[in-house]
């Protein structure tokens, strides 16, 4: 049964990133993939498929060819097949571990599970392009894998439900955040560098005017 609430996050930050990047992007294949994407992802929210005895939302399918195609082109190196592996794993394991312990009583599970995937994905991924692309491919099989468990334990789920996109929504927007006071560090790094290296030779040409 879906709550009332389940999908809101999801929504306000889909239509957010697609005027993002219809607006804002450079013109090329990545931008229109990217907000084709977006749009087909909101129109078949509501669109389920079912082959029993597992239904899957029909955007969440969506999602996992246009990923499935991306990460062909982005996983080079075996570091980055077990970094893709390692978030499958670790997002499994969340799950699981909220369904067996009561955390999830003290913290609303879409924010805890969007705060440690965020974390996850930021230490063992580097640039925000493979944080995406990689990240949300593990999140997207490791859906898929608690949807099998469940399965094994008589429980419904539906594999890639609203509450499911709420989350990965989150994780965007949380590593879209870290990445610009990332930016806005190495800004500041660089400013202050150069104020120093101006105020030394200035300093400089001065004893040598002495």
């Amino acid at each position: 049964m879906v709550k009332m609430t389940e999908g809101l996050i999801f929504y306000w930050t889909a239509w957010l990133l697609w005027g993002i990047v219809t607006f804002f992007m450079d013109k090329n294949h990545t931008r229109t993939l990217s907000a084709a994407s977006i749009l087909i992802c909101l129109i078949c929210s509501n669109v389920y498929i079912s082959f029993s005895p597992f239904q899957m939302m029909l955007s969440f399918a969506f999602f996992m060819i246009v990923l499935a195609y991306k990460c062909v082109q982005a996983i080079k190196t075996w570091i980055q097949m077990l970094a893709t592996f390692t978030i499958i794993i670790g997002y499994t394991s969340i799950r699981i571990w909220l369904v067996s312990t009561p955390l999830a009583l003290f913290m609303k599970e879409t924010l805890l599970i969007s705060i440690v995937m965020t974390l996850l994905i930021y230490f063992i991924i580097y640039d925000l392009k493979n944080q995406l692309i990689l990240g949300f491919f593990g999140i997207a099989f490791g859906e898929v894998f608690y949807s099998l468990i469940s399965f094994t334990y008589h429980i419904d789920y539906t594999i890639g439900n609203l509450a499911f996109f709420d989350c990965l929504s989150l994780i965007v927007l949380f590593l879209l955040c870290i990445d610009q006071v990332k930016r806005g560090y190495q800004w500041l790094i660089s400013k202050f560098i150069t104020y120093q290296y101006s105020v030394g030779s200035r300093h400089e040409k001065l004893f040598k005017d002495c």
